[in-house]
């Protein structure tokens, strides 16, 4: 089993920090509310869906996270055409340097619906938790302010960030804040050490209320969760970039060698594309079977032994699903055979 080369782990490692970014700024720049007394209208009125437009975020809101994942694209082309040396014209026989063109049909069309994809799914995620968040302060009489910061955090005048909320979170992580700060409220403080990503800053406070016996206040208690909601957005926000960075930049290596076929420098059986598996027991074994496989040219998709086709790990435009795709970290050696 091959490794990576540091150089394209470091590449991938900084594209994928380009992602991770992108995603929580969108989430921290979203404007928030703009009229306050509409949106306690809508929720007076039970109009669950006219407050969700009003708060809910937009796929303009994410336009940082299209760029990133153009970037990657990119990347992943102009790296595999950088590495390529020795390639001649065949009319004239001069050696040639071929660039890769962002502009094509195929690049163009590949970045538009993948970032259309990956933002379409982040708003329906962040859609549900807004409703649930709306659907329970209404069903509680909570007032349409508390709602609001429930979402959108506290806004800090110090480092003119704001902090906590829930917007942008998973179902999962909304379900897990509320269920630390009910746990912290009920007294039950040895349970917050086991919240891996908590905010550790906080930790000496639950432990001095563990041991004198004294009760967190409201005001400590959501600090704490605020903490743990910022930390969790990172998270989110690096699992975002696990997944995009490295299926653009994927994408992106395998349009740059075709785009090399297609200008006539190298015919499509000259190319060798050898599945390459991480040399752990993370791997999935349909993977690790596939380790060392080789395919004959660009059009050839890799077969896994459970009958799933992929045309490079994490592609799923031939049907591959999140099993397959989801935490992939293999990748595609691909080789040009000279004539």
């Amino acid at each position: 089993m091959a490794r990576l080369d540091r150089r394209t782990r470091e590449l991938l490692r900084g594209l994928e920090a380009s992602v991770s970014s992108a995603f929580v700024e969108a989430i921290r720049d979203i404007p928030g509310l703009s009229d306050l007394k509409v949106f306690r209208e809508a929720l007076e009125a039970r109009d669950l869906e006219r407050a969700m437009r009003i708060i809910g975020p937009t796929d303009a809101n994410f336009q940082r996270l299209d760029d990133a994942i153009r970037e990657a694209y990119t990347a992943g082309g102009e790296g595999a055409i950088r590495n390529l040396s020795g390639i001649r014209d065949p009319q004239t026989g001069a050696i040639v340097r071929p660039t890769f063109d962002r502009r094509t049909a195929n690049a163009v069309r590949w970045v538009q619906r993948e970032a259309g994809s990956a933002i379409q799914g982040l708003n329906a995620s962040i859609t549900q938790v807004v409703r649930e968040v709306l659907s329970e302060g209404i069903a509680e009489g909570a007032s349409a302010r508390g709602m609001v910061t429930r979402l959108m955090g506290t806004y800090n005048r110090a480092t003119k960030q704001r902090e906590g909320g829930v917007l942008g979170l998973t179902r999962e992580q909304f379900r897990a804040s509320e269920n630390m700060a009910a746990k912290l409220s009920a007294g039950d403080y040895r349970s917050y050490f086991d919240y891996k990503l908590r905010n550790r800053r906080f930790d000496d406070m639950v432990e001095r209320a563990m041991l004198s016996g004294d009760p967190l206040s409201p005001v400590d208690i959501r600090n704490i969760q605020q903490g743990y909601e910022g930390n969790m957005l990172t998270a989110r926000g690096n699992s975002v970039a696990r997944e995009e960075a490295s299926k653009a930049y994927n994408a992106g290596r395998h349009e740059s060698f075709t785009q090399v076929r297609d200008g006539g420098l190298v015919s499509n059986d000259q190319f060798r594309r050898t599945w390459r598996s991480n040399d752990d027991d993370r791997s999935r074994a349909t993977h690790a079977d596939q380790d060392g496989v080789e395919v004959i040219g660009l059009d050839t998709p890799h077969t896994l032994s459970d009958g799933t086709q992929l045309m490079y790990p994490k592609d799923d435009s031939l049907g591959a699903d999140a099993e397959h795709t989801m935490g992939c970290r293999c990748f595609e050696e691909i080789t040009i055979v000279r004539s």
